[in-house]
């Protein structure tokens, strides 16, 4: 592949984050949690995230990551998501 300078990955970058804050400030904390959820990785694993465990189902609406727990669904708004080996 192409070599990149720092400059070059940075401008991209940036250029990348404002698209995606601007469309956060038009469109609303939904739209974002739902590119979230396009994108989301590890869907259907058993992971953990601070200290709750479960299967991860998707991103809420809020942003708000959902396991699915032995107690049943519950949102995650902070944490280390990890997968479980």
């Amino acid at each position: 592949g192409a070599i990149h300078t720092r400059e070059e990955v940075l401008a991209r970058l940036c250029a990348s984050l404002e698209v995606r804050f601007d469309t956060h400030l038009q469109r609303g904390a939904a739209a974002t949690a739902s590119a979230l959820e396009e994108r989301l990785a590890w869907r259907g694993e058993d992971v953990t995230c601070g200290e709750r465990e479960g299967r991860l189902v998707g991103v809420a609406s809020d942003g708000r990551l959902i396991l699915r727990t032995r107690d049943g669904e519950r949102k995650v708004s902070s944490g280390t998501l990890r997968r479980k080996a």
